[in-house]
């Protein structure tokens, strides 16, 4: 999952972000209304947000190709904007916004990916009579995952609703 994860920065920086980013992000930008939100709404966003990732990450098992997917997808998402805002700040600005809660978050998104591609490789290994019995196990193992990335999930948003825009020393401010 991680080298999907990463693959999917390179392409989002280098390749998404130069031919379609800029306008993009750019138009996202330069609306006229600001909207402040409070730390605590941020959060919750941010965290019902995620799981709805790691849901999908999770439903899409059975089709195998499905957590290698989204997982290489939000990596072009984040090195898309990853480049956004390194033109737009600095380098400093950006490691300080994503490295605080990504530390959590990252890595735990891999690990339920991880989790539910084994526990989707089991199911059709079973379905195709390939193997017996490990079905079950990874399955529990799935969710345990899913629960463990939840409360993962929970501590990464407080962190980047709270922590993280005082390290990095932005202000959110949405532009509908």
């Amino acid at each position: 999952m991680v080298f999907f994860f990463s693959s999917g920065i390179l392409v989002g920086a280098f390749l998404v972000y130069p031919v379609a980013g800029k306008s993009a992000l750019g138009y996202l930008g330069s609306t006229p209304f600001d909207v402040r939100i409070s730390p605590a709404a941020l959060a919750l966003l941010i965290f019902t947000n995620n799981v709805k990732v790691v849901l999908l990450i999770v439903l899409s098992a059975l089709a195998v190709i499905g957590p290698p997917l989204i997982v290489f997808l939000n990596g072009v998402i984040v090195g898309a904007v990853s480049m956004y805002a390194v033109e737009r700040t600095s380098i400093v600005t950006l490691l300080l916004s994503l490295t605080p809660h990504g530390v959590i978050e990252v890595p735990a998104i891999l690990y339920v990916s991880a989790r539910s591609y084994a526990f989707g490789i089991s199911v059709w290994k079973e379905i195709l009579h390939k193997s017996r019995g490990n079905t079950h196990t990874h399955a529990l193992e799935l969710v345990r995952a899913l629960l463990v990335t939840i409360v993962l999930l929970f501590i990464a948003a407080v962190i980047e609703a709270f922590v993280t825009p005082r390290i990095a020393g932005i202000d959110y401010v949405f532009k509908p």
